[in-house]
């Protein structure tokens, strides 16, 4: 098959576990929550649970429902 890059394919769960699933993606794209220098990726995470980069590889989370951690508390702080 074609190798395929998803563009911002790594910036969600359901994205990351996207790739993971096809042999025809061999890299990931991750460009939402670019930090500025000393600032850890997970800060900048939008959805609480997304898995992050570190030391230049991403794991899905293998938690229910892609792994996201969105509670009540979360939704009233996006709602705003």
């Amino acid at each position: 098959g074609i190798t395929v890059i998803t563009h911002a394919g790594m910036n969600y769960p359901y994205g990351q576990h996207l790739a993971f699933a096809m042999p025809s993606i061999t890299w990931g794209e991750r460009s939402e929550g670019v930090s500025l220098p000393g600032i850890p990726l997970e800060e900048m995470v939008k959805l609480p649970g997304t898995a992050v980069i570190q030391d230049g590889y991403l794991v899905p989370s293998d938690a229910p429902g892609f792994g996201l951690e969105i509670d009540q508390e979360w939704i009233e702080h996006v709602s705003r």
